[in-house]
């Protein structure tokens, strides 16, 4: 009860002194728990990028004046540079159930899947192997588990299409995924790796597993950003010159460059702040126990 007391006391002769000291004690909290957070984005976003570390690949992004589905970067590659090469894709679409039931839906293609690094909640990705009449999909959440089957009706044909969930990830869980573009100078792997939200990860246009396909989706968009992967031996510089003319390219390794110095800069940036923050908590703190004397007891103890 008297430490209630002394407590109330203190606060009353000095509200100022105490609620100065509460907002720096706040701030330097913030700070910690953002650089915490930041440091598992961090973990996240590089364990689902680093699957092209040994890969001579590159993120592309057309300009916004071009007109995305009329920029053939296949055809452009095949016409201009004339070497082996492999093209990520997303699509954001919208499948139907039978019951009427829309779900938001992340296709990728052959290439995105195998070059995908997802940490899994429970199943498998994706296999080669699978061989089941459904088309394996990926839920997202904890709606749906493995071994559920979901009977999607196709838009054009009205056929129906049995799923088999194969494999959940947690909501939130970092996928690869494009965040808009950005020259070689400053795009990072913040550009490639974002949090899931939708229903589920499905094959599209795939010629190796059963999928889904463009006339099966409710409203279907292609990510106009792609992930070009060549052949170690190709030139950068080739590459830069001609796909340039179209949109921002950014060699990966570059990015992964970029993606550090950002970091590295954001950590220093706030560890001042935590620091300056935190000495002047402990001196608040310290002034806080001066003012804890035997009088103050005593006035207390009296009265």
């Amino acid at each position: 009860m008297n430490i209630l007391k002394i407590t109330c006391y203190l606060i009353s002769k000095n509200l100022r002194s105490f609620l100065l000291l509460l907002f720096q004690m706040m701030l330097s909290a913030i700070i910690l728990i953002s650089l915490i957070g930041k440091v598992q984005s961090i973990m996240d976003t590089k364990a689902v990028v680093n699957i092209f570390n040994d890969e001579n690949a590159f993120y592309f992004t057309p300009y916004s004046y071009y007109d995305s589905d009329k920029i053939d970067v296949n055809e452009i590659l095949n016409d201009q540079i004339n070497a082996n090469h492999k093209i990520c894709e997303l699509s954001d679409i919208y499948l139907c159930d039978t019951q009427g039931k829309t779900f938001s839906v992340l296709g990728y293609n052959d290439e995105m899947i195998l070059y995908s690094n997802i940490r899994m909640k429970s199943g498998h990705w994706f296999d080669k192997n699978y061989s089941q009449d459904y088309i394996p999909i990926v839920a997202v959440g904890n709606k749906y588990k493995v071994g559920d089957i979901i009977n999607i009706n196709s838009i054009i044909s009205g056929q129906i299409k049995p799923a088999y969930v194969i494999g959940t990830i947690r909501d939130g869980e970092y996928v690869t995924a494009f965040n808009g573009g950005g020259s070689k100078n400053n795009a990072s792997l913040g550009n490639l790796s974002l949090p899931i939200h939708c229903s589920f990860i499905v094959p599209l246009q795939s010629k190796i597993w059963k999928s889904f396909h463009q006339y099966d989706s409710k409203n279907y968009s292609v990510e106009s950003s792609k992930i070009i992967i060549f052949n170690k031996e190709q030139s950068s510089d080739k590459v830069y010159s001609v796909l340039s003319e179209y949109g921002d390219v950014s060699n990966i390794s570059v990015m992964k460059k970029n993606y550090t110095i950002q970091n590295n800069d954001f950590f220093i940036a706030n560890s001042i702040l935590l620091l300056v923050f935190t000495l002047l908590t402990l001196t608040g703190i310290g002034g806080v126990n001066s003012m804890i004397n035997p009088e103050i007891f005593m006035t207390i103890n009296n009265g």
